[in-house]
């Protein structure tokens, strides 16, 4: 994003961008949202946790990236129109 953005969506921007800059690991952070949505309860051994989230985690952004693939394609038809 450049400077063409929303004053709302760039201020946005900026607050992500610290919260990550205060993160110690994002990465880290990210997979722990992950293990905890593949085992809420805490019950299955960690290395095995840990494979499931990070399957999670590549499902969650191959379809974030279809989405987002879906949405430009959607936008640059629209706007040939």
């Amino acid at each position: 994003m450049g400077a063409t953005g929303s004053p709302l969506s760039l201020a946005g921007s900026a607050l992500v961008a610290h919260r990550w800059a205060k993160t110690p690991n994002p990465g880290a952070a990210d997979l722990d949202r992950f293990k905890v949505k593949v085992d809420p309860n805490g019950e299955l051994p960690e290395d095995e946790r840990t494979q499931l989230a990070e399957q999670a985690r590549r499902e969650f952004r191959a379809e974030m990236g279809r989405r987002s693939g879906a949405a430009r394609r959607a936008r640059r038809i629209g706007s040939a129109a």
